[in-house]
Order: structure tokens, then C-alpha cells, then sequence
């Protein structure tokens, strides 16, 4: 039988290593966001140029 305080810090390590993972993944979604946003102004800028060349 596991004694309720090695339960307790097995449950507190869990729940670190846990919290920890989740702010990993937020920081990961983050940075794949601003690439996303990233990307999409170096598109908008290609379209504006084509536009440009279009037009004249």
C-alpha cells in the first residue's frame, strides 16, 4: 500500500510535469502562429506586387 504522502507527491509530480507539458504546447501553437502570420503578410505583399505589376 502507498503511503497518502508519497501518493500526494506522486500526484504533485504528476501535476507539474503535466503543467509543464501544457505550457510547452501553448508556447509551440504560439510560435506557429506568428510563422502563420508570417506568411500570410510575405503573401499579402506578393499579391500587392503582382497587383502592382498588373496595373501598370
Amino acid at each position: 500500500m502507498v503511503a497518502p504522502a508519497a501518493l500526494a507527491a506522486d500526484t504533485g509530480w504528476q501535476t507539474a510535469l503535466y503543467t509543464q507539458q501544457m505550457a510547452h504546447q501553448l508556447a509551440l501553437a504560439e510560435l506557429r502562429n506568428q510563422h502563420m502570420q508570417e506568411q500570410q503578410r510575405l503573401m499579402q505583399q506578393m499579391m500587392d506586387l503582382m497587383q502592382r505589376q498588373l496595373t501598370r
